[in-house]
This record gives C-alpha cells, sequence and structure tokens, in this order.
C-alpha cells in the first residue's frame, strides 16, 4: 500500500471500522495508523482499503490538533479504540516535550470521539512511572464470569520511578 502523503514512514496499524457484506472485494476497512510527518513529528492518520483493492490514507487532524491542544505537542503515536455504549473513545499515546528521541514525555491522552473533546491522563502506577506508550483496552469476561476492563501499557526506561520497565497490564473488575 502507498504510504501517507508527506510521510516519510507509517507505523503502528490498527484495524478501525469494518464494512463488510460477505465479500472481502465489496468491503470497507478503516486503519488507523500514526505517519512520520517530513521526517519531524508522528502524527495520526486513517487509512481506507476498499474492496481490496484501493487504498486512501490521510492525516486524522482533529484527533492531532486536540491531543496537540491538551499539551500532546511531541510525537503523536499508537493509539487504541473502543466503544462504552454509544460513545466512541481512543486512548492515545504523545510526547508533552518536542518532537523527539525523550523517552521521559511520552503520556497517555483520552479522547472522546463522539464529543470531540480530549483529556491527559495521570494515572497512579506502583512506582511512580509517569512516562507511558502502546496503551491497549479490552473489554474481557473474567474466568469467575465477572465482565472487566484490561489496560496494558509499556513503560519506558526515563520517567520510570521504581516500576519495572516494560509492558504491564491491569485488569479492573466490573462488580
Amino acid at each position: 500500500m502507498p504510504g501517507t502523503f508527506l510521510a516519510k514512514a507509517d507505523g503502528t496499524p490498527e484495524f478501525g471500522r469494518l464494512s463488510y457484506t460477505g465479500s472481502i472485494t465489496n468491503s470497507k476497512i478503516e486503519i488507523n495508523h500514526h505517519y512520520f510527518y517530513l521526517g519531524q513529528r508522528d502524527l495520526e492518520a486513517v487509512g481506507t482499503l476498499t474492496n481490496f483493492k484501493s487504498w486512501s490514507s490521510s492525516s486524522d487532524s482533529a484527533t492531532n490538533n486536540l491531543v496537540n491542544n491538551a499539551g500532546g505537542t511531541g510525537k503523536i503515536g499508537d493509539r487504541e479504540v473502543f466503544k462504552v455504549g454509544s460513545q466512541v473513545y481512543e486512548i492515545i499515546e504523545a510526547q508533552t516535550g518536542p518532537a523527539g528521541n525523550d523517552y521521559g514525555s511520552w503520556r497517555l491522552f483520552l479522547v472522546n470521539k463522539t464529543a470531540s473533546t480530549v483529556q491527559k491522563l495521570s494515572p497512579m502506577l506502583a512506582g511512580g512511572a509517569q512516562s507511558l506508550g502502546n496503551p491497549t483496552v479490552s473489554f474481557v469476561t473474567l474466568p469467575s464470569g465477572v465482565p472487566a476492563l484490561v489496560f496494558t501499557c509499556f513503560v519506558f526506561g526515563a520517567n520510570n520511578g521504581t516500576a519495572p520497565l516494560g509492558g504491564h497490564m491491569f485488569v479492573y473488575p466490573f462488580e
């Protein structure tokens, strides 16, 4: 698939909406990803694969502007889309410092796509880790039958306090 216009690279794809009517040749697949704009800053984009033949991709300016205005002024990277009732949300990683290799400034932002609002998150992790990325959100049923939210993230080496580096998983049962 061709890259995003003015991008030096595209990355971290995730399926968004799917429109499938029984044949892959008659479908529309939305793929959220980020792109390295002019080789300077990662920004969000939305690609669409139509009928498994035609690919188009463009900047997700609305999301980029929301995150930027909330303090995500550096690279804007990986994101996860999820729905609660009729509300559509995204959890997004973004640097609060200038775009670059500052791994200590990665933070998480919660975008309400339905209301076009954003909130910078400040999770209280054991060990005081502040620099987080690669967020995922899943709704599951635990073996006990209780529904739960599972959240994962990556703790970077800078601003990690005493929290171990790497992937972390948190399970929040709905009881």
